[in-house]
């Protein structure tokens, strides 16, 4: 059977929970088909999304724990609110040659695994997703982006929904730091 692991950077307690509050909040002001939650939708970072046989998941884990046992932490910071096409609302994440680096190696690593879905790279922790399109633009204008600067030093291999939001994690890679 194909599966869809998502490999995402998973933000500190401190970061999650103000994604969890922000995406509530927007969530009540207009209506939408999910809000990140911190319990049934986790908030992250999709770095890439592999999809490749179960039966070669312990096989794909042990090679992603070499690679990242050796990885050092990064600084990340939130630029501003973003919008997507479609009604996505999300936190910017600051791109980096660093961070970009990361997703090379990781992609480098599980191609022999699987198919590799994500090509492009926009860094970002989804907040909700509107119901109408709009609403996302208007929600852009409505709070002065939060300034939240963090350390990535966890990285999981996760499994998400329709909609790409992680509900589940399957192991947590601690990095360096």
């Amino acid at each position: 059977m194909i599966m869809k692991y998502r490999i995402a950077i998973l933000p500190s307690a401190k970061v999650s929970k103000k994604a969890g509050k922000l995406a509530k909040q927007f969530s009540r002001k207009f209506p939408s088909y999910f809000a990140v939650d911190n319990q049934k939708l986790l908030p992250h970072v999709t770095l890439l999304v592999v999809d490749m046989s179960a039966n070669k998941r312990s096989a794909m884990l042990a090679d992603l724990g070499r690679l990242l046992g050796k990885q050092q932490s990064l600084s990340l910071s939130v630029a501003k609110f973003d919008s997507f096409l479609g009604g996505w609302f999300a936190l910017k994440i600051d791109n980096s040659v660093r961070l970009t680096n990361l997703r090379l190696r990781l992609a480098r690593k599980l191609k022999k695994y699987g198919t590799i879905k994500q090509k492009s790279f926009r860094p970002h922790i989804t907040l909700t997703k509107f119901k109408q399109a709009e609403d996302a633009k208007i929600a852009q204008k409505m709070m002065t982006s939060p300034s939240i600067k963090f350390d990535m030093d966890t990285i999981g291999v996760c499994l998400s929904n329709k909609y790409g939001q992680v509900y589940k994690i399957i192991k947590k890679f601690k990095l360096k730091s």
